[in-house]
């Protein structure tokens, strides 16, 4: 009798089984499941990759089809703490960025991903040089008929640590505009 091994993979919110878990199987049974789930995985990885390098150009180049690559359920959540938008209230922010014929330029300085097994959602997380100056990242994108889609989009500016109090002094006395649910 064979034995499958898988390792399972688990997180705090979900559990899911890892692709490349499968990927280094050990049992000779187990290879073609992880030749096609580690060929999965890079070819998902691939995408992904491509769609978030394409979101970035096209928001340098003041593209609307900036917005097809978020579902229309997404959340962008920029640098302002008053900046957390639905996908239609980010595009009613940001029209006058695209008007102008350039909104922002993000430049990846660095990327990770970690997609599910179920080959339907990824995390990502991201390092940038931005018009901004350095910002981190990080989001949650899934497949859609459409192909992949961003749903979660949260952008901060990196700030080194021994700059903290410095910064805390300076926000203090900002205003809190939103109140939460």
């Amino acid at each position: 009798m064979q034995k499958i091994h898988l390792i399972i993979a688990l997180s705090a919110a979900t559990m899911s089984l890892s692709p490349f878990a499968l990927a280094d199987a050990a049992t000779p049974a187990a290879a073609p499941l992880a030749t096609t789930a580690k060929q999965n995985a890079n070819k998902a990885e691939k995408a992904i990759h491509a769609l978030l390098d394409q979101w970035h150009n096209d928001a340098a180049r003041a593209d609307r089809a900036y917005f097809d690559k978020m579902t229309g359920n997404a959340v962008f959540i920029g640098t302002d703490p008053d900046e957390r938008w639905t996908r239609a209230e980010f595009i009613k922010w940001s029209e006058p960025f695209f008007q102008r014929g350039k909104a922002w330029t993000f430049h990846v300085r660095e990327r990770h991903l970690k997609p599910d097994l179920s080959g339907k959602w990824a995390w990502f997380d991201e390092q940038l040089d931005t018009d901004l100056g350095l910002c981190q990242a990080s989001g949650v994108v899934v497949l859609t008929a459409q192909g992949w889609k961003i749903d979660h989009y949260q952008l901060s500016i990196s700030v080194k640590n021994e700059l903290i109090e410095p910064l805390k002094k300076l926000t203090a006395d900002l205003p809190a505009t939103k109140k939460a649910p």
